[in-house]
């Protein structure tokens, strides 16, 4: 679950409702955000128990509020837009709080979305890849070229050192003696 995106819907229902469990939530996601950005500079790779407690706490709460501001309206099929995404926070609860269980997980996947970006926008020009081989090829590329940009690889040497095959990895410095 990207988080940043889950913000911008609760924004969404802070500014447009009268309901104040998005702020609430926007608030304490915010938080957990925090604390594990400060875990992160002292070294320190998971939370302690009282921060895990009182999140998960803080999180049951703020979903009990919600269910009296957003109730279900068991007479039609469609509901409203904040009743759908107390439903995602409450399904989800998971995925979402993943990033302060996990310090690996990030707090949004704007990352892997600026990835693909190039892809959609490819297949969004031209309409469709003309083959599965030319689709393939063009992921290998982009792959090399975000890596060694992550990296802090220069993407033209980094590129010509795998077709010569003096490039052993593109994931470490490792070059291999010609």
């Amino acid at each position: 679950m990207c988080n940043a995106h889950l913000l911008r819907e609760l924004n969404w229902l802070t500014d447009n409702t009268s309901h104040t469990w998005p702020h609430k939530m926007r608030k304490l996601l915010c938080k957990m955000k925090k604390i594990k950005e400060k875990y992160l500079e002292k070294e320190k790779f998971e939370l302690s128990r009282y921060f895990i407690n009182k999140f998960a706490a803080e999180y049951e709460a703020i979903i009990e509020l919600a269910e009296t501001e957003s109730p279900l309206n068991p007479k039609s099929r469609k509901q409203t837009k904040d009743r759908n995404l107390l439903e995602r926070f409450t399904k989800n609860k998971t995925e979402i709080t993943r990033f302060a269980h996990d310090f690996n997980v990030p707090f949004d996947n704007n990352l892997a979305e600026r990835d693909i970006r190039n892809a959609k926008v490819k297949q969004k020009v031209y309409g469709a890849f003309r083959s599965d081989k030319g689709i393939k090829n063009f992921a290998k590329a982009s792959s090399i070229i975000g890596t060694a940009n992550k990296q802090k690889l220069p993407v033209f040497n980094t590129i010509k050192e795998i077709i010569a095959g003096t490039r052993l990895s593109i994931f470490s410095n490792t070059q291999s003696t010609p």
